[in-house]
């Protein structure tokens, strides 16, 4: 006998969502999530040291473009925080002629990402020709060391990966949905009030014990009911099943499912998104830091706590995280003397958990079809996450209009009605 109409794999921001917009839709859902909290990759904890929570790891929000987010956050009550640290920015200025170089890069940006047609789910097919890496698409225009330092740094908040393996074709799609590359590089920015799990605990509120916490999927499949989704000690039968986990993990399940080639090998080959984050407190000022640099501490930035400041800073996590963090807090020393020594830390190694296997999506050169062909994919079995958003892709608004457009298709799926094509 079936236990649900719709058993949701994984309890971030996409299956959250996902679940609490099938159960208004009159669904009976099962959610089943690995760890013992909701939100996957959005997770606040407090960093008792500065006297303040900070995220581990989704943290930003553009709120003039990531209008799901905003809508979520002002359903359940919760205040964006506007960026204040960016009166302290020491990205060396450039000198005449690599200031001139670097605005024609920036029109070429903003020239190849006018052929990206945002809110198309094929938006990828136009760019086609251009699907190579940031390495190659940057060597290509010829640029002077400062200005491709310049643009790496700048890109790396995008992207969080190496250049050498993400494809320049995401890039353009953010550049695309941002409206120009110096918009997606400078524009506004904001926090969730209270950190960005916030959202998914509200929404797991609404769910009660629909939530299942604790329980690791481990193999997803058909069954005489519709489907099966199991793990040590436990199986959920349903008549669809929404797959809601990041997309790296997937090659580790027991995935009895119907998907393309195509998506079989980019769930096979997984993302390439590896940004090490960290937090630090220190023993001498960091009040309103905004730093930015290449290629360690590619970006830093202090939020206000109530004993000190908390310092953030970035790299991409080769060959781990931990040797990230320790060449970035290195680099960010000899950048910032004023700061002084390294007091107590915090960071979540995202590409060694095993819930994870990597930071937000960033696709390489020649996967853009399998992700559109995984989120595409028909009932009984749906995808969602930010990992495979037709829109905002690796950023939590991808998640939450992932999950809501799964809700749609599952709904209708269950109901016996035509399944409408994965938008969100």
């Amino acid at each position: 006998m079936r236990q649900a109409d719709v058993v949701v794999a994984g309890a971030g921001l996409a299956g959250l969502v996902a679940a609490r917009d099938l159960v208004a839709a009159g669904m009976d859902v099962v959610v089943l999530e690995a760890r013992d909290r909701v939100g996957g990759r959005t997770w606040t904890k407090t960093f008792e040291a500065a006297g303040t929570a900070v995220d581990l790891g989704a943290e930003w929000v553009a709120p003039n473009h990531h209008e799901a987010v905003v809508r979520e956050a002002a359903k359940y009550g919760l205040d964006l925080a506007l960026d204040q640290t960016k009166d302290w920015d020491d990205a060396d200025p450039l000198d005449t002629m690599a200031g001139s170089e670097y605005e024609r890069a920036l029109a070429r940006l903003d020239k190849d990402a006018a052929l990206v047609a945002f809110d198309r789910p094929d938006w990828y097919r136009a760019v086609e020709h251009l699907d190579v890496t940031m390495a190659d698409y940057l060597e290509e225009l010829g640029l002077r060391t400062e200005v491709r330092q310049r643009l790496l740094a700048e890109s790396f908040a995008l992207m969080g990966a190496s250049e050498n393996d993400y494809s320049v074709i995401s890039l353009l799609h953010e550049v695309s949905g941002f409206g120009s590359a110096r918009a997606a590089f400078e524009g506004e920015s904001a926090r969730i009030a209270g950190g960005t799990d916030g959202i998914a605990r509200a929404i797991a509120e609404q769910l009660g014990s629909r939530v299942r916490l604790g329980h690791r999927v481990e193999g997803v499949g058909p069954h005489d009911d519709g489907v099966v989704v199991s793990g040590d000690g436990f199986s959920v039968t349903a008549a669809a099943a929404i797959i809601a986990l990041p997309v790296n993990v997937l090659s580790q399940l027991r995935l009895d499912v119907p998907i393309t080639p195509e998506a079989g090998r980019v769930v096979a080959q997984g993302h390439v998104g590896r940004a090490a984050k960290g937090w630090t407190t220190v023993a001498g000022e960091a009040d309103g830091l905004h730093s930015v640099g290449w290629p360690d501490a590619i970006e830093a930035y202090a939020v206000a706590g109530a004993d000190t400041s908390a310092v953030a800073y970035f790299g991409v996590a080769e060959p781990s995280h931990e040797a990230a963090l320790q060449r970035g807090w290195t680099a960010l020393q000899a950048r910032h003397p004023a700061i002084g020594q390294q007091a107590e830390t915090l960071s979540h190694d995202w590409i060694s958990d095993d819930f994870a296997r990597g930071t937000w999506h960033t696709a390489r050169p020649g996967q853009a079809v399998g992700w559109h062909e995984l989120a595409a994919n028909p009932g009984p079995f749906f995808f969602a996450g930010g990992d495979i958003s037709r829109r905002w892709f690796g950023w939590m608004d991808g998640a939450i209009t992932s999950g809501a457009d799964a809700a749609v298709r599952a709904t209708a799926f269950v109901r016996g009605q035509e399944v409408p094509d994965a938008l969100g």
